[in-house]
């Protein structure tokens, strides 16, 4: 599925007008290739790690006034996820990395005149690495320490050129502290 911005005749209190509307539409076809590399190992003393790597190579019939056959929207041509974890007794620690190439999100429409451009929306690249430690007092009681984007990693995305920022978002670390209860 891709969104097309179409015009549409707006009623208001001018008589009315062409404004861009978008819209989900159904893609006629499209591809993906790739592969992806994993790899894990736990080591007998409750250390361990998990890794992979994914490269997609997508395909649409969708286009914008620059491009055609525009990849899959939200879909990155190259991703890497790792962790590292500790895990013994009623310990747990994990520290967690997830890094994607840029994406294209989508197309972004604007009326001028009578006409409707189309300009493709790209998030940039984005890493973000999270931790959790937890420690199970019995087996009906724990408590837990989480965090989420340790270094306040922005999330920002740009139409069409990178020179031309569309969207950001201001990374901001969260920090969790609860307690786990089993009846």
């Amino acid at each position: 599925m891709r969104t097309d911005t179409v015009p549409v005749f707006v009623n208001d209190q001018a008589g009315g007008r062409l404004g861009p509307v978008s819209q989900p539409v159904n893609g006629s076809g499209g591809r993906v290739r790739g592969f992806e590399l994993a790899a894990q190992y736990a080591f007998d003393f409750g250390l361990g790690f998990n890794a992979n790597y994914t490269f997609s190579d997508t395909r649409t019939d969708a286009k914008n006034d620059f491009n055609s056959n525009l990849p899959l929207p939200g879909v990155s041509k190259h991703s890497v996820n790792g962790q590292v974890y500790y895990q013994t007794g009623g310990l747990t620690a994990r520290l967690s990395y997830s890094w994607r190439s840029k994406a294209y999100l989508g197309n972004f429409g604007f009326g001028d005149g009578a006409v409707t451009r189309t300009l493709g929306i790209y998030g940039k690249s984005y890493g973000q690495l999270d931790g959790q430690i937890s420690y199970d007092i019995n087996k009906q009681f724990g408590v837990f320490v989480q965090a989420i984007n340790l270094t306040k990693a922005d999330q920002s995305a740009y139409l069409q050129f990178p020179e031309l920022p569309f969207r950001y978002e201001t990374g901001s670390r969260r920090i969790y502290i609860g307690a786990k209860v089993s009846f």
